[in-house]
């Protein structure tokens, strides 16, 4: 073969420790994306997902600093140091969230709590990579997406069952809510 320019003879050579904490890395990563695809519909289900967002965000931000300073200390060069603080930092805001939501549900200490709502509609649903349709007579469905009024705001979320089968517009039903560890509440639905 003959050598030509970019045919990878001068790229840097990495060693078995600096293979595996790139492949870990890659594989982290790829298990956040899988995570967040099953915590999403959970994500949905809390009564004030903005402000959980914004805090995990904001403690994101924290941390990554925390952790960026640690290894950003041991370089001289300005550039490389901001390199390191934006991956670092970039990447603890992106698993925050998630991570929170999962331990405010997980580990949450609080009872469930069964409160009135106003019942507003509850709708079959066919989830499709193109987003939830309306199923026809006789298909299988994915779930349910229930609104209701809750001190006067809409709300509305997903579960696999019909929680109010019998309900019309109007009615009065009892949602069962949760506090969270971090003290977000969310609709439990199975």
């Amino acid at each position: 073969m003959i050598p030509t320019p970019f045919s990878g003879q001068n790229r840097i050579q990495l060693n078995k420790r600096e293979y595996i904490l790139g492949i870990g890395s890659t594989l982290i990563i790829f298990l956040h994306i899988v995570m967040y695809a099953f915590e999403f519909r959970k994500i949905h289900n809390l009564l004030n997902p903005k402000s959980l967002l914004l805090w995990a965000l904001g403690l994101g931000i924290v941390i990554g600093a925390f952790i960026a300073y640690q290894f950003a200390k041991k370089e001289f060069d300005l550039f490389e140091q901001m390199k390191i603080y934006v991956i670092i930092v970039v990447l603890t805001c992106l698993a925050m969230p998630l991570w929170i939501n999962l331990t405010n549900r997980k580990w949450s200490v609080h009872p469930v709590e069964y409160k009135a709502a106003e019942f507003v509609t509850s709708r079959a649903f066919i989830a499709s990579r193109s987003g939830n349709f309306d199923p026809g007579k006789g298909k299988n469905i994915d779930g349910y997406e229930t609104s209701f009024v809750f001190n006067n705001r809409l709300y509305t979320y997903q579960s696999s069952t019909n929680a109010f089968p019998n309900a019309k517009e109007g009615d009065s039903v009892q949602v069962a809510f949760q506090k969270g560890l971090w003290g977000f509440e969310y609709i439990v639905a199975d």
